[in-house]
């Protein structure tokens, strides 16, 4: 528990944190001020479960009837299951070398373009569905657009807001009081936390911890690079392409 506590100190450094010559003893005394604590975050928890439960009904009962109104409908798929080919996939690699390809036509009876598309339509079904990357992107814009109409609506009425200089007036003076029939010298904090601006924090808080909790079954996105994920696309592709583009000059030349 020592260390435990040494770190915590270290962590929560009142010459970090806090402006010069201020202390979290003079906060804790100066009851007339409102403050967040460290301990306050493991409200975001219980927050962060309540998100989840509140996204799942979002995008079960709202967003995908929505959706579904507005014409948004996944493609048909053409995928046909395959035993010796899902074993494969399954089992060994998504993406079959040349040899492998070979060996399932000659078990299946298939051409080897057969094969390979069988793997790339095999791909695309473990692919996430359109509905879900709406749903899932319908629940984001939705919380951020209400969260973004709260923090304006609270922030409207704060003179600090259309003043910048305002949030740094009296940072850095002393200010004498008697609190609790105590006489005691502490750094005045100019703006306060309000209870509405402590709110909308906690949410923020719990918005993103509730990601951190469903990052592993969201819809994994790419930023950079191609287009096409590394799922999408593989050698057997490229060699498909090849193989129809030397079909279509074999033709040409047969033709000519």
């Amino acid at each position: 528990m020592a260390a435990v506590r040494e770190v915590s100190e270290w962590f929560w450094n009142a010459d970090f944190w806090l402006p010069p010559n201020s202390t979290y003893d003079s906060l804790e005394k100066a009851k007339v001020l409102t403050w967040g604590k460290a301990g306050e975050l493991y409200l975001s928890l219980p927050l962060a479960i309540l998100l989840i439960i509140l996204r799942f009904i979002f995008e079960r009962f709202i967003a995908a009837p929505f959706l579904n109104y507005l014409g948004l409908q996944d493609k048909p798929s053409s995928f046909l299951p395959n035993t010796f080919c899902e074993k494969v996939f399954q089992t060994i690699s998504k993406f079959p070398n040349e040899e492998r390809v070979e060996g399932l036509s000659k078990q299946l009876c298939w051409s080897k373009d057969d094969v390979r598309r069988w793997f790339k339509s095999r791909r695309q079904q473990s692919k996430p569905s359109l509905m879900k990357k709406a749903t899932e992107s319908s629940w984001r814009f939705a919380f951020y657009l209400a969260v973004s109409l709260y923090g304006f609506f609270v922030v409207f009425k704060e003179p600090w807001l259309w003043d910048l200089k305002l949030c740094f007036e009296g940072h850095g003076s002393h200010v004498s009081g008697k609190i609790k029939d105590e006489g005691l010298a502490f750094r005045a904090i100019p703006r306060p936390l309000t209870d509405k601006i402590y709110l909308y924090y906690l949410v923020e808080v719990g918005f993103y911890l509730s990601l951190k909790i469903s990052l592993f079954v969201d819809v994994k996105r790419k930023f950079t690079g191609d287009i096409r994920s590394d799922e999408e696309s593989g050698p057997e592709d490229e060699k498909v392409e090849m193989d129809n583009r030397d079909g279509i000059l074999q033709d040409g030349k047969k033709k000519q």
